[in-house]
């Protein structure tokens, strides 16, 4: 009988070493070195001492060295020679040290040869003083070798000591797990990659200690709030950890007197607090002891000290701990003190409203709202939109609206942002405040609920109203955002001309929307010099309401170098805005980038990249309701899994998608999916029909570059001819290389020319487009045994398969039969291509309007290119897979 398997069953197994390479090799270099007795590792609680310890005495055993492990802890200290008894021959001898260093030599010297005994000790600072001494006299014949773990900060007799110095003792300190490496653990551990905030937040709460990371991420499995979508891990709340680790965490509090766990409590409640502040309550010598263990920690930026707990999991637990009444008092005392101090901070006001909102529930209502606009202006949009909502309870008014309804549109919480930015309209007392809101509400309609004829009627009703230059100029913006982004990018582009004697504020959100206009109409050269500059002053005024993220800005130019041809810059400049929106919190940047690092990925060829950045964008659309990013997130999920083969997923996806495309905008790219999952089932022209519809769409709203992709596709599912003037067209309205690439690629598959597919292999190749190449490459290639060109046809098939084999597992029609011995035509292909997909000859005649005997010849002529003799390996030969699996 088959057990059910947990996706996550390895994470509760031995977890793998990451990031201790340097470290393992250490080891193995104090092995083999005969000068060299011992290795120590130091490092606080939880860093993986014992683990890397672990895993050298396994490698040492691996390459034939004897060993064994000591046991030391506080009740075997109680015990002479409690630690290493077991791994002496015969009775106990404590009472007689020379009988035991006598019985171990002998011990020692059943050794393979030179081969040194191997003896790990972990927690050497808790071995009884009778085994170091032991210790210390077999290092001394140099048939042992100690490798052992020391944790910081631990007494340690005078025995012990002596086995961790000298000249012969190398010690090594290990630190916490960096993000990096916490991220390369987690996906080995969890079977695939984590969503960019549930890292995050991992990363933080274990503050990259081992143990911790450990418990947290068991506690979530254990709790059900770590789930997996299409392969991507992500957590739905905070992690808590483990009952272990709480146990774990109290019992190194527990030794806290009382004026230490007030000094404890106190920062668990405020978070770091300046020095001079926790100077004033708490004696200075109580903070000494505590900084002297490790529980807590001064830290100095810019002049400025601060002090804090250790690790943020210790304030997790003591925050749990603390009663109602006692967290109430010493909130409000906290607040009090820093009030009396005049809140000489930015973020002063923002730490005094949240510590009185939590122990009162209420809190001075201009308090609140100067809080909620920090907290904003720092895109921590949880907390601004808790601080709003309290403020709004106390004192309705047009700020606190307005507040919320933009915290609340960040956050995707749109028909409630809706309504609130409604209320705001009628609340504004002035020309600036009723702008203000427009643009607000207008955003959060068109990005958030979808109702594009709504969005626009809004804002036209408002440039009826507000007719003053700076208004008409921010109401032009937000027309033209609409239209750029709804697919009309060149009445965008008219409603933002003179965008540079705008407004600050104008000029970076115009920036947005003109930036991804260019790149629509194929102007990607200003595309990129108008989003670079524009990057550089969206920082300025993100204190600005109504003002996005700036990482907002690179999405649109991300598009633009990929039809610039610079994929790997895409790549880059996409992970760079996705990090930076990870770091603050803000999803909706997040979605996007997650989104265009897909769209790069699938550009460039690599298929599983690909599908792993559109599952975390569709992730995060569908967690805070970005029905469009989602719908285009789904779609490239699709479109990626019908390349990788997997037709199952790609049904998944695509069924998804329909319950997605009923409201709003939906972009004619978004049709590449179904097209090329019909593609995988070997229906071509089905495919292409779904491609020239949203062709001729995308060519209606004049989205250039978007129908030169549409086109390309064509191409590359058998009809280049019907694309080669429109393409060539393109390539002369625009100025980016793809879009040239393109048109090279389809004149040279329509004229079947070796050597024009050969450049335009190594332009694609240039670009990073590495399985447009690879097909590109493999046309060459049959074009050249066409005509008896063999020795050309078998290096442009070398080359295709280098090219393909960087495309993660990809499979096109372009490269189905690379390595068949004879080129199959057009109709040969696409009529093996729907036999292998189970259809019958008199289906496939009746699919393609041609007789039965037509397509049996074909047939016939396909078997023999392929080196085949009936349907049932057609699949094979063509790498799809087998029909019952479509």
């Amino acid at each position: 009988m088959s057990v059910a398997r947990s996706p996550y069953a390895s994470a509760a197994a031995r977890w793998p070493l990451v990031a201790r390479s340097g470290e393992l090799d250490a080891v193995a270099a104090g092995l083999s070195d005969r000068r060299c007795r011992a290795v120590i590792l130091h490092g606080r609680a939880g860093v993986g001492k014992t683990r890397l310890a672990e895993e050298c005495l396994d490698r040492a055993l691996g390459v034939g060295h004897p060993g064994g492990r000591a046991v030391a802890s506080a009740a075997a200290a109680a015990i002479p020679l409690g630690a290493v008894a077991h791994l002496l021959p015969g009775k106990p001898v404590a009472d007689d040290p020379v009988a035991a260093f006598a019985r171990a030599v002998v011990t020692l010297q059943t050794g393979q040869g030179t081969r040194r005994y191997v003896l790990l000790v972990d927690d050497l600072h808790l071995l009884d003083t009778t085994s170091a001494t032991l210790i210390s006299q077999l290092l001394q014949t140099d048939h042992l070798f100690l490798i052992a773990t020391v944790r910081e900060g631990e007494p340690r007799t005078a025995a012990v000591s002596s086995l961790d110095s000298g000249d012969r003792v190398r010690r090594l300190s290990l630190g916490h797990l960096g993000p990096g490496d916490v991220e390369a653990l987690l996906e080995h551990v969890l079977g695939g990659p984590v969503e960019g905030q549930t890292l995050q937040m991992l990363s933080e709460a274990s503050g990259g200690n081992l143990l911790y990371l450990r418990e947290l991420v068991l506690g979530a499995m254990s709790a059900g709030t770590l789930n997996a979508y299409n392969g991507v891990s992500r957590l739905t709340e905070l992690p808590v950890g483990t009952g272990a680790l709480a146990d774990l965490i109290d019992v190194r509090l527990c030794s806290a007197g009382p004026e230490e766990r007030d000094a404890l409590e106190i920062l668990a409640l405020t978070g770091p607090l300046e020095l001079r502040l926790a100077e004033a309550q708490i004696p200075s010598a109580t903070l000494e002891r505590l900084e002297t263990r490790g529980l807590v920690q001064v830290r100095t930026d810019g002049g400025r000290h601060s002090i804090d707990l250790a690790h943020p999991l210790h304030g997790q637990v003591l925050r749990r701990r603390i009663p109602g009444l006692r967290r109430r008092r010493l909130l409000l005392a906290q607040s009090q003190l820093l009030e009396s101090s005049g809140c000489r901070r930015r973020g002063d006001p923002l730490r005094v409203a949240t510590w009185r909102l939590e122990a009162t529930g209420a809190a001075d209502p201009a308090l609140l709202l100067r809080a909620a606009s920090l907290a904003r202006y720092a895109f921590d949009y949880q907390h601004a939109a808790r601080l709003a909502r309290a403020a709004l309870a106390q004192e309705e008014s047009f700020q606190a609206c307005l507040l919320l309804g933009e915290t609340l549109y960040e956050l995707g919480e749109f028909e409630e942002s809706d309504a609130v930015l409604q209320r705001a309209g009628t609340l504004a007392k002035s020309d600036k405040e009723r702008l203000l809101g427009v643009l607000q509400r207008v955003k959060n309609l068109f990005w958030g609920t979808l109702r594009i004829p709504e969005a626009l009627d809004v804002n036209t009703r408002a440039r009826e109203s507000l007719t003053s230059p700076g208004a008409r100029d921010a109401l032009n913006v937000s027309e033209a955002t609409v239209k750029a982004f709804g697919g009309a990018p060149h009445p965008a582009l008219e409603l933002l001309e003179g965008l540079d004697d705008m407004d600050p504020r104008s000029q970076v959100m115009g920036a947005l929307a003109r930036t991804a206009a260019l790149a629509e109409v194929g102007r990607t050269a200003e595309a990129l010099d108008l989003s670079e500059r524009a990057y550089r002053a969206h920082a300025e005024v993100t204190d600005l309401v109504a003002v996005s993220h700036p990482s907002s800005q690179l999405i649109s130019r991300v598009y633009a170098l990929c039809e610039a041809g610079r994929l790997d810059d895409a790549v880059a400049v996409a992970e760079r805005g996705y990090r930076d929106a990870v770091a603050d919190r803000a999803p909706i940047p997040q979605a996007w980038l997650a989104l265009n690092l897909g769209r790069s990925h699938h550009l460039a060829g690599r298929a599983a990249s690909a599908r792993r950045w559109y599952a975390e964008a569709a992730q995060i659309s569908a967690v805070h309701h970005f029905t469009a990013q989602r719908r285009l997130s789904v779609a490239g999920l699709a479109l990626a899994e019908s390349l990788l083969g997997d037709v199952d997923a790609a049904d998944c996806a695509l069924s998804e998608l329909s319950d997605l495309t009923t409201a709003g905008w939906v972009r004619p790219d978004a049709r590449v999916a179904p097209a090329w999952r019909m593609a995988a089932a070997g229906d071509l022209t089905s495919a292409r029909e779904v491609l020239r519809d949203a062709a001729a769409d995308a060519r209606g709203q004049g989205l250039w570059t978007m129908e030169a992709q549409l086109l390309s596709e064509i191409a590359r599912l058998g009809d280049p001819a019907g694309t080669v003037d429109r393409l060539a067209e393109l390539a002369e309205l625009c100025d980016g290389a793809f879009v040239r690439a393109r048109a090279e690629h389809a004149a040279a598959l329509a004229d079947r020319d070796p050597h024009g597919l050969a450049e335009v292999t190594c332009h694609l190749e240039d670009m990073g487009a590495h399985l447009t190449a690879a097909e590109a490459a493999a046309a060459s290639a049959a074009a050249h045994r066409r005509l008896g060109d063999f020795r050309s046809a078998n290096a442009m098939s070398v080359r295709a398969r280098k090219l393909a084999a960087q495309c993660e597992g990809a499979r096109t029609p372009g490269l189905a039969w690379l390595d068949s011995a004879m080129p199959l035509t057009g109709r040969q292909q696409e009529i093996a291509l729907l036999a292998a997909g189970g259809l019958t000859s008199k289906e496939i005649a009746a699919h393609l309007v041609l007789s039965i005997r037509t397509v049996d010849n074909h047939l016939q002529r396909a078997y023999a290119k392929l080196g085949v003799t009936s349907r049932a390996e057609l699949a094979g030969a063509l790498e799809m897979p087998p029909p019952d699996s479509s």
